[in-house]
């Protein structure tokens, strides 16, 4: 036979209800008793009747607390955002969370979640970066230890602000003039990297070829150098890489 644990208060309530249905006390005492209205009482008494001891069990005896829930979604969640889905911004992290991960949460939470834990996003504005490198300060003078994805954060932040320090080179003054290439290996499609060969036009910043490969190649390169001789011909002061 199963033993039924009760707390002290469901004891309490448990033995008040009982003497109830015994007759041995009336169900205005009760009510004064447990602090319940008459109502309530009633309500115990079915439930005695019906489950006995069983019924006064709480509800959630034997679940995991929520917060400890909540705890490990969090953990999983960050875990797949700095290892699986590094690079992604936070509207498309969470469309795979709900879509590839089956995990249920709303986009304002997620970014919720990355504030509460300074989590940049790629796109993060210049005012969330200042925010984020504030709060961390504060953290680093409090706590006087920094966790090393807070200290990687801190420290992302400030080499930014470093390279945005010196003045850059300005543009060229005309399109065509002259071409950047670079290479880029990010989450394109789906869950799986690959590498974006493109060419910019440095005056306006366009896009005039691209071409995609499993890694950065001299080939990929010279594919991207291919579409931009066919649509616009040559430049004036040569491709900068």
């Amino acid at each position: 036979m199963k033993k039924v644990v009760l707390t002290m208060k469901e004891e309490e309530r448990y033995r008040v209800i009982k003497a109830v249905v015994n007759g041995k006390t009336s169900v205005q005492r009760a009510a004064v008793k447990l602090k319940r209205s008459e109502r309530t009482i009633y309500r115990l008494i079915k439930l005695y009747k019906q489950q006995g001891k069983d019924g006064f069990i709480h509800g959630n005896a034997g679940r995991e607390p929520a917060n400890k829930r909540n705890a490990q979604l969090e953990r999983q969640i960050i875990h797949l955002y700095t290892n699986k889905y590094a690079g992604f911004n936070i509207a498309h992290f969470h469309e795979f969370l709900t879509t590839a991960e089956q995990i249920a949460i709303s986009e304002s939470s997620l970014r919720l979640l990355f504030r509460h834990h300074h989590i940049l996003s790629p796109k993060a504005h210049k005012a969330t970066k200042r925010r984020v490198k504030r709060e961390l300060k504060e953290k680093e003078k409090k706590a006087k230890l920094l966790s090393k994805r807070d200290e990687a954060t801190l420290s992302a932040i400030e080499v930014v602000e470093n390279i945005k320090a010196h003045p850059e080179r300005p543009r060229k003054h005309y399109s065509g003039e002259q071409v950047q290439m670079d290479a880029s290996w990010e989450y394109w499609f789906g869950t799986q990297k690959t590498t974006l060969h493109a060419a910019i036009d440095d005056q306006s910043g366009n896009v005039v070829g691209g071409y995609f490969a499993k890694q950065e190649t001299l080939s990929g390169y010279y594919h991207v150098f291919a579409q931009v001789l066919r649509d616009y011909g040559s430049t004036l002061s040569g491709v900068e890489k």
